[in-house]
């Protein structure tokens, strides 16, 4: 009986049924069917058959076999060929990571693994492996099992007695523990980079250094050391360009520009970005791109050009949705949160910060998760909620303190402004206080440490010290522009012209206040704005000026409405019933 005729009866007996595709197809009818057929057979038979079918394969595809290298990897698996299984599977993984199907590279990676020892692989192809197996967790968001994963390569390397491989997996480890992952541990990252950084220029590998030193980097950025994190930087990138490491010259531009931001070298900054972004695509790596984008947002954003900065972080979004890279998208939402904010979209900015600590929580992001709930925390202070607001910011403490202590002094300044709002003053100037011990301006591009300047020049304002105020807007004004920071001027001459007007100097209130509503509209930077323009009503009114008081009230209460309106549905009673709202309204709003 011919395979033809064999095949119509199985038809027949509804066991199959053909597939309507060019090429001629069956599909079993049922799950359990092909299971009993399989079990039917003979080990030996089964393993020939594997075989055929993956020599098949290769016959028909051969010029183009990356698409059916997984198939061919299980059929060769299933034939007992661990050469060609080691050869397909790495050829598929290679093929996933590519357009960033992590959970099927990995099952690739692991089944290379499997075989690689049977085969008698190479140091180098299992370095590879083990590399290309970890940075697949690791954009997993999978940190523990991509740290166990070189965990296992460096006992591998010592049982080969292979110095290079170790070497790998030390530098590997150091990484891991300098970024924010969810195993982020800045004494270990240091010791392991020590101890590797002393290896790599015993064994002459100058990949390892740069790449060490690169981690280095990392590892002060995160210190709030900005100088010597640049000493670090620059060290790699040298090692980088003197021996064309293209890929690690990426690596080190891309967050080279953080550190440049942190020092106010703006320019620095620019011109890394633009070649680590050339570098992305030529590699066609899409999650660096999408870091790149962000980086690149927030700069813009900090510099107060609110539409190039949209731009870059829609980008950075768009990519990171594309390649479903949470990192990318936390860090994304991060950005349109602190943005939303400031224009005074209440609403768009409590959703993107609870994006932000959603992914950041689901993937172990500590940074996401304590930026998220620290800033919700404060938009709700701002909204009248302080005790929602006392929920949020507690819990991106104790995350902060537990697993990113460089975060404790941020949060600490935000309970504090709800301490304040709360009206327990001692309380919140003994967490001002603590806040302030450990601050750090020059820490990076962030807006956090201005934002504890602003905190605490409200809470001196409150308590009447004025001169403390002008002192503090001083010192943050000076600080802004030695980094090329626009967004806050607006906040920090607001405060401080309150403090002249309190003091009993209009004219020079006035005169701050103007500046501070020029700097506020140019961006547009709302949250600012209204209280600006109400306090120019308030000098006017002791002027005498009717026409302009009521000019600066209206422009006050129309930038309060924007923000009344962009608020949660739910959060506007408690928002508009605030007293300082009240008073621009004169009544509540319906």
């Amino acid at each position: 009986m011919s395979v033809e005729e064999q095949l119509a009866r199985i038809e027949n007996a509804q066991l199959v049924r053909r597939l309507d595709e060019p090429e001629v197809a069956y599909l079993f009818k049922h799950a359990l069917t092909q299971d009993s057929a399989y079990e039917s057979l003979l080990l030996k038979k089964r393993r020939e058959i594997h075989r055929r079918v993956a020599v098949a394969y290769e016959q028909i595809y051969g010029a183009q076999l990356d698409p059916y290298a997984a198939i061919l990897a299980q059929h060769y698996h299933q034939a007992g060929d661990d050469e060609r299984t080691f050869y397909y599977a790495l050829m598929a993984g290679d093929a996933a990571a590519r357009i960033y199907a992590q959970a099927e590279a990995l099952i690739e990676y692991n089944l290379a693994l499997e075989v690689a020892e049977r085969v008698d692989s190479t140091s180098e192809q299992l370095t590879e492996l083990y590399l290309k197996r970890g940075r697949t967790l690791e954009l997993s968001n999978r940190h523990t099992e991509a740290l166990a994963n070189y965990e296992a390569m460096e006992t591998h390397a010592r049982q080969r007695k292979d110095r290079e491989m170790e070497l790998g997996a030390l530098v590997a480890r150091a990484t891991l523990h300098s970024i924010t992952s969810s195993v982020y541990d800045a004494e270990r990252a240091q010791a392991l980079a020590t101890q590797a950084l002393a290896m790599a220029r015993e064994l002459g590998d100058h990949a390892a250094e740069a790449k060490i030193l690169w981690n280095l980097m990392l590892l002060n950025y995160n210190l709030s050391r900005a100088a010597e994190a640049a000493h670090y930087g620059e060290q790699s990138l040298m090692r980088a360009r003197e021996f064309n490491l293209r890929e690690q010259m990426a690596y080190t531009l891309n967050d080279l520009a953080r550190v440049y931001l942190g020092l106010a070298k703006n320019q620095e900054a620019r011109a890394a970005l633009e070649e680590s972004r050339a570098l992305w695509r030529a590699f066609e790596n899409r999650a660096m791109l999408a870091d790149n984008h962000f980086t690149a947002a927030t700069m813009l954003f900090l510099g107060g050009d609110f539409d190039h900065a949209k731009a870059e972080i829609e980008e950075a979004l768009r990519i990171s949705q594309a390649i479903d890279n949470s990192w990318g998208i936390a860090y994304s939402e991060m950005v349109i949160g602190y943005m939303s904010l400031e224009r005074g979209d209440y609403g768009a900015s409590l959703r993107a910060f609870e994006e932000c600590a959603r992914r950041g929580e689901a993937i172990r992001s500590w940074y996401a998760l304590i930026e998220g709930h620290a800033m919700k925390g404060l938009i709700y202070g701002r909204l009248g909620q302080v005790q929602r607001g006392f929920e949020h910011c507690q819990r991106a403490l104790r995350e902060a303190e537990q697993q990113f202590p460089p975060l404790t002094g941020y949060t600490l300044a935000l309970l504090a402004d709800l301490e304040f709002r709360a009206g327990n003053f001692s309380a919140a100037e003994a967490k001002l206080k603590e806040s302030l011990s450990g601050a750090n301006t020059e820490k990076d591009a962030g807006p956090e440490p201005f934002f504890a300047l602003v905190i605490e020049a409200e809470f001196e304002l409150a308590r009447k010290e004025y001169a403390r105020v002008i002192a503090i807007t001083d010192e943050l004004t000076r600080l802004l522009r030695r980094a090329g920071v626009q967004i806050f001027v607006g906040a920090g001459l607001y405060l401080k012209g309150k403090a002249l007007l309190a003091l009993g100097r209009p004219d020079e209130a006035q005169e701050i206040l103007l500046q501070a509503r020029a700097a506020a509209e140019a961006l547009p930077e709302r949250e600012a704005l209204w209280r600006i323009s109400f306090t120019l009503g308030e000098i006017e009114s002791l002027r005498g000026d009717e026409s302009k008081e009521t000019e600066f009230r209206a422009e006050a209460r129309e930038v309060l409405q924007y923000i009344v309106d962009h608020a949660p549905a739910e959060l506007r009673e408690s928002f508009v019933n605030l007293p300082e709202v009240r008073v621009v309204f004169d009544v509540g709003i319906e």
